[in-house]
Protein backbone atom coordinates (compact mmCIF):
# COMPACT_ATOMS: atom_id res chain seq x y z
CA UNK A 1 0.00 0.00 0.00
CA UNK A 2 1.44 3.36 -0.99
CA UNK A 3 -0.42 5.66 1.41
CA UNK A 4 0.98 7.55 4.41
CA UNK A 5 -1.10 5.38 6.71
CA UNK A 6 -3.57 2.59 6.40
CA UNK A 7 -6.15 1.34 8.84
CA UNK A 8 -5.66 -2.39 9.20
CA UNK A 9 -8.53 -3.28 11.50
CA UNK A 10 -11.10 -1.55 13.68
CA UNK A 11 -13.07 0.61 11.24
CA UNK A 12 -16.36 -0.39 12.88
CA UNK A 13 -14.94 0.47 16.31
CA UNK A 14 -13.80 3.92 15.17
CA UNK A 15 -17.20 4.59 13.65
CA UNK A 16 -18.95 3.57 16.86
CA UNK A 17 -16.62 5.67 18.98
CA UNK A 18 -17.29 8.67 16.73
CA UNK A 19 -21.06 8.29 17.06
CA UNK A 20 -20.84 7.78 20.83
CA UNK A 21 -18.65 10.82 21.46
CA UNK A 22 -20.85 13.05 19.30
CA UNK A 23 -24.05 11.87 20.99
CA UNK A 24 -22.72 12.09 24.55
CA UNK A 25 -20.02 14.79 24.30
CA UNK A 26 -17.79 12.28 26.09
CA UNK A 27 -14.04 12.29 25.73
CA UNK A 28 -12.41 8.89 25.47
CA UNK A 29 -8.84 7.65 25.52
CA UNK A 30 -8.61 5.03 22.81
CA UNK A 31 -5.61 2.69 22.94
CA UNK A 32 -4.18 1.63 19.60
CA UNK A 33 -1.20 -0.17 18.16
CA UNK A 34 0.77 1.27 15.25
CA UNK A 35 3.26 -0.44 12.97
CA UNK A 36 5.80 1.65 11.04
CA UNK A 37 6.98 0.99 7.48
CA UNK A 38 5.25 -2.31 6.80
CA UNK A 39 5.33 -3.52 3.25
CA UNK A 40 2.19 -4.96 1.67
CA UNK A 41 3.08 -8.58 2.49
CA UNK A 42 3.67 -7.68 6.15
CA UNK A 43 0.31 -5.84 6.30
CA UNK A 44 -1.43 -8.89 4.85
CA UNK A 45 0.27 -11.16 7.40
CA UNK A 46 -0.71 -8.97 10.37
CA UNK A 47 -4.27 -8.55 9.09
CA UNK A 48 -4.59 -12.33 8.84
CA UNK A 49 -3.23 -12.81 12.36
CA UNK A 50 -5.53 -10.14 13.81
CA UNK A 51 -8.62 -11.59 12.15
CA UNK A 52 -7.94 -15.29 12.75
CA UNK A 53 -6.55 -15.18 16.30
CA UNK A 54 -8.91 -12.63 17.87
CA UNK A 55 -10.74 -13.75 20.98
Amino acid sequence: MQKKASLMDGQHRLGGIGVYTKETSAMLNVPFLAFHCLDEDEEIKFFDIINTKAI
